[in-house]
């Protein structure tokens, strides 16, 4: 486990190859700023590539392999101090390739730990059209709370509790770690998801912010994708705090990333 201290700028554009993590820094080479309309389309159309070659990518694990990784990997999570310290953990369940979290679960579970898992929301009908998708972070106490959700995927039933910010008298308290799936994730932290905003809107609820967010990806997806600052559409989902693939667990430092307020939030 490691500690990550700043980058300058162009470590933070730095592209890593697709090439086994191992030998990620033998071979880099500089990805440029995009500038203007034209190019932040450029930085959104090369995002959406990315995208999509590391969903295919994590789909095409073998699931031996996917199982033997996604071990490695919470293995990581469970040594480290801040999972260690957490009474409140946010995790989430995974689907279409993502690390597994069984573990992190059954360990949350025993411990005592209050669990909140994700539960996705009908849309708002006053929400703008461009607005992202809308999910709520409700207690768990076991697997069979589960039921599939709006997009078949597992979530929490209708009888968990709801997370603080519900504004309700038994109100559960906000995490001391959030444990995030990722597509991709860049050196800086700087995440990207499906796109579709649910955890970026749920992390502006008040008091999200300052909750440390450890992002799970396997050793593939610590990539580079563009950003434009003067283009609040085009930065990327939350950012993470730190990651943890099956080579290392790290938690990045005296970043600008770091609860920095942002447009999209």
């Amino acid at each position: 486990m490691r500690a990550v201290g700043a980058r300058s700028e162009a470590d933070v554009m730095t592209f890593f190859p697709n090439v086994p993590s191992e030998n990620v820094g033998a071979e880099r080479r500089s990805l440029p700023r995009p500038g203007g309309t034209r190019g932040a389309e450029e930085a959104r159309a090369m995002r959406t590539a990315e995208r999509t070659r590391l969903i295919a990518r994590r789909r095409n694990l073998p699931e031996e392999e996917r199982r033997r990784l996604s071990g490695r990997i919470q293995s990581l999570v469970l040594s480290d101090a801040r999972w260690r310290a957490a009474r409140v953990v946010a995790l989430y369940v995974a689907a279409n390739g993502e690390v597994e979290t069984g573990l992190l679960l059954d360990s949350a579970w025993a411990a005592g730990k209050t669990v909140l898992l994700p539960r996705c929301l009908p849309r708002d009908p006053a929400d703008p059209p461009e607005a992202g998708g809308r999910m709520e972070f409700v207690a768990c106490s076991s697997r069979e709370d589960l039921v599939p959700g709006r997009y078949g995927l597992l979530e929490p039933g209708p009888a968990c509790r709801r997370v603080a910010g519900a504004e309700t008298p038994d109100a559960i308290a906000l995490p001391d770690l959030a444990v995030l799936p990722a597509v991709g994730l860049r050196p800086d932290g700087a995440r990207l998801g499906y796109g579709g905003g649910y955890y970026d809107r749920a992390f502006s609820r008040p008091g999200w912010g300052g909750t440390p967010r450890l992002a799970l990806i396997y050793a593939f997806q610590l990539v580079a994708f563009p950003v434009d600052e003067r283009d609040a559409s085009a930065w990327p989902d939350v950012a993470a705090h730190g990651y943890a693939t099956e080579n290392e667990l790290a938690w990045l430092q005296d970043h600008f990333f770091l609860d920095a307020p942002r447009a999209d939030r």
